[in-house]
């Protein structure tokens, strides 16, 4: 058995303050190849199907993990 898997943050959440997430840090779980749309998990567990223009990628340098 295998413990749980650790991934880096890779994007920044930078639309719709609305749901009080802009500038937080956030993984790309799933990607749509039709419509554009991806499935963005945040740290706490919280997840959104957003357009893929909401995400920004941070660079290698300022990653961290999961």
């Amino acid at each position: 058995m295998t413990g749980p898997k650790v991934v880096a943050t890779t994007y920044i959440f930078r639309r719709w303050n609305r749901l009080g997430r802009k500038g937080q840090r956030c993984k790309v779980t799933t990607r749509s190849p039709t419509n554009g749309n991806m499935r963005i998990e945040f740290r706490d567990g919280f997840v959104v199907i957003a357009p893929r223009h909401a995400v920004a990628k941070i660079p290698p340098s300022e990653r961290t993990l999961f």
